[in-house]
């Protein structure tokens, strides 16, 4: 995760401007005119990329990672995403776990993202048709309790 959005930065540098501008030479801003021309400038920048915000937040490719999986320990989980929301889903399975290599016997299954959620059927491999899982910011938490997190 990022120390700072570009969003953030982005509201950082207009209101340093704008305060700047409002300052001739050498003369003291107070605190009334400072947090005013802060204030006025995160506003108009939080209006302005609400938008691009959205869009990003919606990417159904933020899901395009490796994972490892706690109760599958070494085994693969890879999620490729396309743009338009489907999903391949890849892995290998071992009771319970997988050799450090990571092989075991190889599962494929397919998906749809929508927003910040993965619907994956798992029906191939004993689960449900419609295993509903929530992107967390580092990674799958599904609604059985398990999460997958991004591999480093």
């Amino acid at each position: 995760m990022k120390p700072t959005s570009t969003a953030t930065t982005i509201t950082l540098l207009i209101a340093c401007c704008s305060i700047w501008k409002g300052v001739s030479g050498l003369a003291a801003v107070n605190r009334k005119t400072f947090w005013k021309n802060l204030g006025a400038a995160t506003a108009g920048v939080a209006v302005a990329f609400a938008p691009l915000l959205a869009v990003e937040a919606a990417n159904p490719q933020i899901f395009n990672h490796q994972y490892e999986d706690p109760k599958h320990p070494n085994c693969k989980r890879i999620v490729v995403v396309k743009k338009d929301g489907t999903a391949a889903i890849s892995g290998t399975e071992g009771k319970p776990g997988c050799p450090e290599d990571g092989s075991g016997e190889i599962w494929r299954l397919t998906g749809e993202v929508l927003d910040n959620n993965i619907v994956v059927d798992f029906s191939s491999e004993g689960g449900p048709a419609d295993a509903k899982g929530v992107w967390d910011g580092d990674g799958i938490k599904w609604t059985d309790g398990n999460k997958w997190n991004i591999k480093n």
